[in-house]
């Protein structure tokens, strides 16, 4: 238990204790001084039954004076006080307690008998003198506590200062054995050393280098001999000032030097530095310096040992070796020249054969009579997938896929064709999509005539197979495009020229019919003399001019509603008017190609809505229909020419060209178009003209 908590328990029960001292002491005081007052009354009953009333008075008077009463008053059965007597306390100590409040008056009282007969009263104020028992008691108690509180803490420091004692001893002792131990290792170090310097100068005494061995504090401990040979100082001068060394190097040299030696100490390895000294008989002199720090087994260490050996003969070798292999250089030099020029002359020509190679668009792959790859350039690796790295001297049969393009140049090596010319396909594109490769072989011959391999060219010509695809469909289409309105047109108008009998009203139906066909015929040649005018380089010419945007579309708008009664046409444009910088008649025929494309797709009809729509520095037109929309792969060729989503009889009459020229229009215009659409839930076009259009491809 700490010493606190014995304190606090002891210090407890010592008050308990003086607490329950008090009130039986204070007790057993008040009952004593009441007998003592029941004697004192008989005795006064007596006195005064002999008739002696100045004997009770004394009598009092001096209990008063000497038992501490403050007053004694003797009265007769009917009250009648007939003695009073006084007192004081005795000591200056009861009065000052008197004075401070801690002496109090216990009121007595007791009955005055004479012969079982009661004839009056004795009352006293009587001071308690408990207070003085009190007062030692607390003193002993706190003289206990304190005693006990010294017991406790010198007990506790005692064990504690044991303790200290006990670890303090165990550290010197384990301080001790470690200081005996590098004693130890100390004497055996400096015998080791001893021995080692020994050695040492037993064999550098005799050697022709310049040998030291250099202390723990840095003091030179052996010079050879050899010094004074190199330096021209003794090993004296050395032992004397140990700066001597890095004095003599040269100053350009000195700050390595000085490196050298403040950082050797941390290499265990031999460490080798070259420099120059000025010996002392101002001669240079080259030095190759060698050093090693030097530890026992047990890795303590010992210090250093220094070989500096003279190299100057060496370095002067070097010098002529050098100044001869740099005349040796110069006639090589002027040899290499000339031969340089000559290959440079066979470099460029082979540089110019590379460029030509690497900047053919075609792919080109030399095979030898071997079928081995010997050279493929850029675009044939791309074309075929392959890498020259990775398939030159490798037959064809192991390196190419493609079945097709093996077999054809094996056939034209043994045939010996020249301007053989095939198509083959290559698979996995990046865009996931088959390329059509169109390739022409030739066999090479060396100057003799003999053949030496085959050269292959490889064009990509997907695009132009594909355009001849859409040539043809287009064609085709064309074709049956403009057979449909021309011979609508004769039929009509041949029923006009050769029938008299039909009224007004059939007549106007029929010229309807001519005009709406003639209408047909007019946009598709439209188109083809736009596209026409597009590939042929001279593009649009735009005439630009402002005009307000939503008179344009109010005056499309009913139009395509009269024509088509199953669409409701609606437009959202802003409040305020709009003003364009552009060509006016183009926009129209832009939006004029959207929204027809919009009721052609949208066969059950359905709301078409043209939204324009304000944005900081352009106007965009939107219009959307809820057609039967497109799929992915239909959306990424909506703007190539001649594509049309149904290209079959029963879909939708066109050329395929609208969504072209609805391009070109608007990036003629230095504006944007783009296309959103989900298949069976319609279709989203928008455009966006600059408001103030400064761009265009057509007119530069």
């Amino acid at each position: 238990m700490k010493k606190e908590k014995i304190i606090i328990i002891t210090s407890a029960l010592l008050l308990v204790a003086f607490v329950i001292v008090i009130f039986l002491y204070e007790h057993y005081l008040i009952t004593e001084e009441q007998k003592d007052l029941d004697t004192y009354a008989q005795i006064v009953a007596i006195s005064l039954w002999n008739f002696e009333p100045q004997g009770p008075t004394e009598f009092l008077k001096l209990v008063s004076a000497h038992r501490n009463y403050r007053r004694l008053t003797v009265s007769d059965i009917d009250q009648e006080k007939f003695i009073d007597v006084e007192g004081e306390l005795r000591g200056p100590i009861g009065r000052i307690f008197k004075k401070i409040g801690l002496i109090r008056q216990t009121k007595l009282n007791s009955d005055i008998f004479y012969e079982n007969k009661k004839i009056g009263q004795i009352s006293a104020n009587w001071y308690s003198t408990a207070i003085y028992i009190y007062f030692y008691v607390l003193i002993v108690i706190m003289l206990s506590i304190t005693v006990l509180w010294l017991f406790l803490y010198m007990h506790e420091a005692n064990r504690e200062l044991e303790n200290r004692v006990k670890a303090r001893t165990a550290d010197l002792e384990q301080t001790n054995i470690k200081l005996q131990k590098e004693i130890q290792e100390r004497i055996k170090a400096e015998e080791s050393l001893i021995k080692s310097e020994e050695q040492f100068r037993t064999l550098a005494d005799f050697t022709y280098n310049w040998e030291s061995w250099i202390g723990l504090d840095g003091n030179y401990l052996y010079i050879s001999p050899s010094c004074e040979r190199i330096s021209g100082y003794r090993p004296e001068d050395f032992k004397k000032d140990p700066g001597l060394m890095l004095s003599m190097v040269r100053p350009d040299e000195r700050s390595v030097v000085t490196d050298h030696f403040q950082n050797e100490l941390e290499n265990r390895g031999i460490v080798s530095l070259e420099f120059r000294i000025i010996t002392r008989n101002n001669e240079i002199r080259w030095l190759s310096h060698l050093c090693r720090s030097v530890y026992n087994e047990a890795g303590t260490y010992l210090g250093r040992r220094v070989s500096n050996r003279d190299i100057t003969d060496r370095k002067e070798a070097e010098i002529k070796i050098n100044e001869y292999s740099r005349n040796l250089e110069r006639m090589v030099e002027e040899r290499t020249s000339e031969l340089n020029a000559t290959l440079h002359v066979a470099q460029e020509a082979r540089d110019r054969i590379d460029v030509i190679l690497e900047s053919v668009a075609d792919g080109l792959m030399v095979t030898d009579t071997d079928n081995k790859i010997v050279l493929i350039n850029r675009a044939a690796e791309e074309l075929l997938g392959i890498r020259l790295e990775e398939v030159i001297d490798k037959p064809i049969n192991m390196v190419i896929e493609e079945k097709t393009l093996r077999e054809k140049i094996m056939y034209t090596f043994g045939k010996m064709i020249t301007g053989y010319q095939f198509d083959f396909e290559v698979k996995h594109d990046r865009s996931g999509r088959n390329r059509i490769i169109q390739a022409q072989t030739s066999v090479i011959q060396d100057r003799g005539g003999k053949e030496t391999g085959i050269v292959t060219s490889m064009h990509d010509v997907t695009h132009d197979r594909e355009i001849d695809r859409m040539k043809t469909e287009f064609v085709s289409t064309s074709a049956h495009e403009l057979r449909t309105p021309l011979t609508s047109i004769r039929g009509f108008s041949e029923i006009l020229l050769t029938r008299d009998d039909l009224s007004t009203e059939e007549k106007k139906r029929f010229l309807s019919h001519i005009n709406n066909q003639a209408v047909s015929l007019s946009v598709i040649i439209n188109d083809l003399l736009n596209i026409s005018r597009i590939e042929s380089g001279q593009g649009f010419n735009l005439n630009k001019a402002k005009f307000n945007v939503h008179d344009m579309i109010h005056n499309i708008i009913p139009y395509f509603q009269e024509m088509n009664a199953k669409h409701k046409i609606e437009a959202v444009l802003p409040e305020e008017p709009v003003e364009l910088f552009a060509d006016s008649e183009k926009l129209e025929q832009a939006i004029e190609n959207l929204l027809g494309n919009a009721i052609k797709y949208s066969p059950d009809g359905g709301v078409i809505r043209v939204v324009g729509e304000i944005f900081e520095d352009r106007f965009q037109i939107l219009v959307e229909d809820e057609g039967i929309g497109m799929l992915p792969e239909q959306v990424e060729k909506v703007f190539e020419k001649f594509y049309r989503a149904d290209a079959s009889d029963s879909g939708p009459e066109g050329t395929g060209l609208g969504m072209t020229i609805v391009k070109y229009i608007v990036e003629a215009h230095g504006g944007k178009v783009w296309l959103e659409s989900e298949y069976g839930k319609g279709t989203s076009v928008y455009i966006t003209i600059p408001f103030r259009s400064g761009f265009s491809p057509a007119t530069g």
